[in-house]
C-alpha cells in the first residue's frame, strides 16, 4: 500500500451495511474526528463510544490518539504488529498509514479508508497446511532484524493486528479463526 497522502480517514461500520461513520483527519499538532451526518441521523447506528464520544455533529480533538480519541488507538497493533509492519515497509508508520495497512488481519468493528469509500478488507488468515519451520525461521529473522523474503513478510503479516507484544499470528481452521502465540 502507498504512504498516505492524505491525513483524513474516512471511518466505516464493519457489517453488512458498511455505513459511514465519520472522518478521522491527522493534523501536525492534533488529530480531530467528527461523525458522519448520515451516521448521526441513523437512529440505529450506535455511537462508537457513548461516553467519549456521543452521536452528536461536534468535532471531537485530541493531540494524538488518546484521551476521547483512545477508541482510535485501540485499533492499532501492539508493539509485535508495528514491528513487524515498521520492518516490511523499512521505515516507521504513522498512526494513519498503520490503521490503512492493517486491514485484513484486524479483528474489530471499525474500517478506516484513505478515500471516501469502504475498502477492500477480504481476511488474509493463515490457513494450513503451513510449514512450522518456515514460520518459526520467519520469526526468528524479524527478531534478528535479519532481511526477510516476500514469503516470511506473507507469514508474519498475518495477525500483525492484533495487539500485545509477543508474536502472533491468525489461523483460519475449519472456519473458526484461532490466535497463534509463538515462542
Amino acid at each position: 500500500m502507498k504512504r498516505v497522502n492524505s491525513n483524513i480517514l474516512y471511518i466505516y461500520r464493519a457489517n453488512k451495511q458498511k455505513a459511514f461513520v465519520g472522518r478521522l483527519v491527522f493534523a501536525a499538532n492534533k488529530v480531530t474526528f467528527q461523525y458522519a451526518k448520515s451516521f448521526i441521523e441513523d437512529n440505529h447506528a450506535p455511537s462508537i463510544n457513548d461516553f467519549h464520544l456521543p452521536k452528536i455533529k461536534q468535532e471531537f480533538s485530541e493531540t494524538g490518539l488518546t484521551g476521547i480519541l483512545n477508541v482510535f488507538n485501540d485499533a492499532l497493533p501492539g508493539i509485535w504488529g508495528k514491528h513487524v509492519l515498521n520492518t516490511i515497509k523499512g521505515r516507521k508508520l504513522s498512526d494513519a498509514e498503520l490503521l490503512l495497512e492493517d486491514q485484513k488481519n484486524r479483528i474489530g468493528d471499525l474500517v478506516f479508508s484513505s478515500i471516501a469509500q469502504f475498502p477492500d478488507i477480504t481476511h488474509n488468515f493463515l490457513v494450513e497446511p503451513f510449514d512450522w519451520a518456515e514460520l518459526l525461521a520467519a520469526k526468528e529473522s524479524i527478531e534478528h532484524q535479519d532481511q526477510l523474503t516476500e514469503k516470511q513478510q506473507g507469514l508474519l503479516k498475518n495477525g500483525s493486528g492484533q495487539g500485545g507484544a509477543r508474536p502472533k499470528l491468525t489461523l483460519l481452521k475449519d472456519r473458526q479463526l484461532y490466535l497463534i502465540k509463538l515462542p
